[in-house]
C-alpha cells in the first residue's frame, strides 16, 4: 500500500460511525423493548460490536503485513453470523406477531447501518447506501410499531428522530473520512454535529408532541411521524 493512501485513509471515521450504530440501536430499543425481544437485542449488541472489530483489525492486518488479518475474518464472521442469529431469534422468540415484525426490520436495519460504516468501507456509494437503507429499515420498524402494535406517541417519535439521527450521523462519519480521513482528529466535529442534530430531534420531538395532544391540527400520529422526520431530515440538511 503506497504512503500516499496510508496517508489520507479514507474510511468513514469511527466516532461518527459509534454514534450512528448507538443511535439505530437506541431507536430499535425504543418501540421494541419486550421481555420477549430483549435477547435478540443483546444478541444484536454483540453482532454489530464483532463487524467493528472485525472490519478495524482487518484493515490493521493489512496495512501491518496482515498479522492481524484472519482474527478480523473471524471476527467479522462471528458478526454476521450473530446478526442472522439476532434476526432467527426475533422471528422465533417472540409470541406475538407484532411483536416479530417490529423487531425484524429493526435489527436488520442496524446491521445494515454497522455494515454501511465499519472501517473497511472504501466504497463510498455502497456504504451510503447501506446507511440508508439501514435507517429506513429502523423508521419502517418504529411505524411498524405503530400500525401493528400501537406503539404509544412518545415512543414512535423518539424512535423515528433517533433513525434520522443515525443517518445523519451515519453519513456525516462518511463525509469526514473523504475530507479529512479516518486517522484525522475529527471527534469534536462528530459529537458537535450529532449533539446539535439530537437538540434539533429533541425539539421536534416535544413539538410535534404537543400539536398532536392538542388535537388542533386532525392530523393522525403516523402523519405526525412522517412529517417529524421530513422535518428532522431538512433541519440537518440545511445546518450541514
Amino acid at each position: 500500500m503506497s504512503a500516499t493512501v496510508r496517508d489520507h485513509d479514507d474510511r468513514p471515521t469511527p466516532v461518527g460511525a459509534v454514534l450512528a450504530v448507538v443511535a439505530a440501536l437506541a431507536a430499535v430499543v425504543v418501540v421494541a423493548n419486550a421481555e420477549s425481544q430483549l435477547f435478540a437485542l443483546g444478541v444484536e449488541v454483540v453482532a454489530v460490536a464483532a463487524i467493528g472489530a472485525g472490519a478495524g483489525l482487518r484493515e490493521r492486518g493489512r496495512d501491518a503485513g496482515r498479522a492481524r488479518a484472519p482474527v478480523g475474518w473471524l471476527l467479522l464472521l462471528v458478526g454476521v453470523g450473530a446478526a442472522a442469529a439476532a434476526v432467527a431469534l426475533a422471528i422465533t422468540e417472540p409470541e406475538r406477531l407484532s411483536r416479530q415484525l417490529e423487531l425484524v426490520p429493526g435489527l436488520l436495519g442496524v446491521t445494515a447501518l454497522a455494515l454501511g460504516v465499519r472501517p473497511a468501507s472504501r466504497r463510498k456509494i455502497r456504504a451510503r447506501y447501506l446507511v440508508g437503507t439501514g435507517a429506513a429499515l429502523v423508521v419502517i420498524a418504529a411505524f411498524t410499531s405503530g400500525v401493528i402494535y400501537g406503539a404509544g406517541r412518545v415512543p414512535l417519535l423518539a424512535a423515528t428522530a433517533l433513525a434520522v439521527l443515525a443517518w445523519d450521523a451515519g453519513e456525516q462519519s462518511i463525509s469526514l473520512g473523504e475530507q479529512v480521513g479516518r486517522r484525522g482528529k475529527t471527534a469534536a466535529v462528530a459529537v458537535v454535529h450529532v449533539g446539535a442534530a439530537a437538540v434539533v430531534g429533541v425539539a421536534a420531538v416535544a413539538l410535534a408532541g404537543a400539536v398532536y395532544a392538542m388535537n388542533v391540527t386532525g392530523v393522525s400520529l403516523l402523519a405526525l411521524v412522517l412529517l417529524l422526520g421530513a422535518a428532522i431530515v431538512l433541519a440537518v440538511a440545511l445546518y450541514a
